[in-house]
């Protein structure tokens, strides 16, 4: 988040070498003036009018519409209609030559404070990177070149996936992000929120100097136009709604102790995915490199798989990274769906291998699960705030065969119930710890619900 954002989201070549040039920019690394220079200095929350103007889930007109980029081979601009969230989405994708049959990697690039997609390609090299690599490029709005976060920005991102995805040869289990500043923030916290296999979700992300905590960043903007921009997206302030900014940071940073809460952190559910943070050594927001280091310890203080990089630089700016280094960083991955987790649902939804339903929504629910193949045992301990959760047992690795054991305990001291689905016939008996017990089969959805009414350890098994 620049302190001074441009309004312009597009460099001028007096701006780049006149004397208030930007000392952070490296020589430009196009022909500006033969590039093109669209006019997307408004905020970018346009509003979807026909998506607010039909009924619930309808679609109208041109889902998408888009120009080829003179000059640049497979580079278009697009604008996203019927996102979800009530506004479009422009973005930029580069798309590589392919064999037929063959799928690629795709880097996310998400910008930084005050400008719009065109940063990953007027400040970074991450396009020739990918041109390079035989990698796709997604470089998202996200709703509003000043989101910070904000749901209706992730919803655009979603929907941004959906579209490419169904269009073009994707390899699901190499997506990658990069973000810079308050798109730092968004890779971190949409990584976080985004766990559901049967969506996208990223193998491996950097971080560069990112807003990982809104609540922090408000505090530290204080009556400047970034904390003004924070209110406008939650609603007001943190002290006033606490749980929309705790929802969309990755690390809920106390402002007056740079204490993380340890029930608030959205970052527990990176715990499967490599994280490298990257910041200069005098980066002038002081208040990014405290995020950024407390992010970096709280990833290893967890024992999460994280790589920090500190290099020589006194400016903010995408300048201080290396584009060829973190693109041969994130080669090295592909996406790996754990067995276990400490989970911090913000909503019902997918989580892992879970759909969760909560018991009051405004709040968070955590649980922590561990599947087990060998022994066909779902565990699912120390819950809170959880009415159900769904799984299909099967393609989690599981059986319903022989016996499917499944172990509950809560810490709110209220029971919780498992719904399997998937299966296509009830178990010949139940037990709960020993004792014959029953569930609840539905033949029309082929699923079994079992109801524990108590928080205390019990086992069920179900014997096929």
């Amino acid at each position: 988040m620049a302190p001074t954002p441009p309004v312009d989201p597009v460099p001028d070549v007096a701006r780049l070498s006149g004397p208030n040039a930007d000392p952070s920019h490296r020589t430009p690394p196009r022909a500006l003036l033969s590039k093109p220079q669209f006019d997307d200095s408004n905020d970018g929350a346009e509003v979807d009018t026909e998506f607010l103007s039909g009924p619930a889930g309808a679609s109208f007109g041109v889902r998408a519409r888009g120009r080829q980029i003179q000059g640049e081979p497979g580079l278009s601009y697009i604008t996203l209609n019927n996102t979800g969230s009530g506004f479009v989405e422009k973005f930029l994708l580069y798309v590589p030559v392919l064999e037929i049959g063959q799928r690629a990697p795709v880097l996310v690039v998400f910008h930084r404070y005050g400008v719009s997609e065109w940063d990953a390609y007027y400040y970074t090299s991450f396009i020739e990177e990918a041109r390079r690599r035989g990698w796709f490029v997604i470089a998202p709005r996200a709703f509003s070149q000043k989101s910070f976060n904000r749901l209706e920005g992730q919803v655009n991102v979603e929907s941004v996936f959906s579209w490419v995805n169904a269009n073009y040869n994707t390899d699901s289990t190499r997506v990658y992000g990069v973000g810079f500043s308050m798109g730092g923030g968004l890779v971190t916290n949409y990584a976080a929120r985004h766990v559901n296999p049967d969506s996208t979700m990223f193998a491996a992300i950097v971080n560069h100097t990112g807003t990982v905590s809104q609540a922090h960043a408000w505090s530290s903007e204080y009556q400047n136009e970034a904390s003004n921009k924070l209110e406008e997206g939650y609603g007001g302030t943190p002290a006033d709604h606490p749980f929309n900014y705790q929802r969309c940071s990755v690390i809920d940073m106390d402002p007056a102790t740079g204490l993380i809460g340890t029930t608030t952190d959205m970052g527990r559910n990176l715990a499967y995915l490599p994280v490298r943070n990257w910041m200069a050594d005098n980066d002038p927001m002081a208040y990014l490199r405290n995020q950024t280091t407390n992010f970096d310890g709280y990833l290893t203080g967890q024992a999460m798989d994280t790589t920090f990089t500190i290099v020589n630089g006194s400016v903010h700016s995408w300048n201080t990274l290396d584009e060829t280094q973190v693109c041969d960083w994130l080669s090295q991955f592909s996406l790996q769906i754990p067995k276990s987790a400490s989970t911090l649902a913000d909503q019902d939804g997918n989580y892992f291998w879970f759909q969760v339903t909560q018991s009051t929504s405004g709040t968070f629910t955590p649980f922590s699960w561990y599947l087990d193949p060998a022994a066909n045992r779902i565990s699912l301990y120390n819950t809170a705030n959880l009415n159900r959760v769904s799984i299909d047992a099967t393609s989690a690795g599981l059986q319903y065969a022989t016996t499917l054991k499944i172990n509950l305990t809560t810490t709110d001291g209220t029971g919780d119930e498992v719904r399997l689905t998937n299966m296509t016939a009830p178990p010949v008996s139940v037990t709960r710890d020993g004792l014959a017990a029953s569930g609840t089969w539905d033949a029309e959805t082929n699923t079994f619900l079992v109801t524990e009414t108590q928080g205390n350890l019990h086992q069920w098994r179900l014997n096929f």
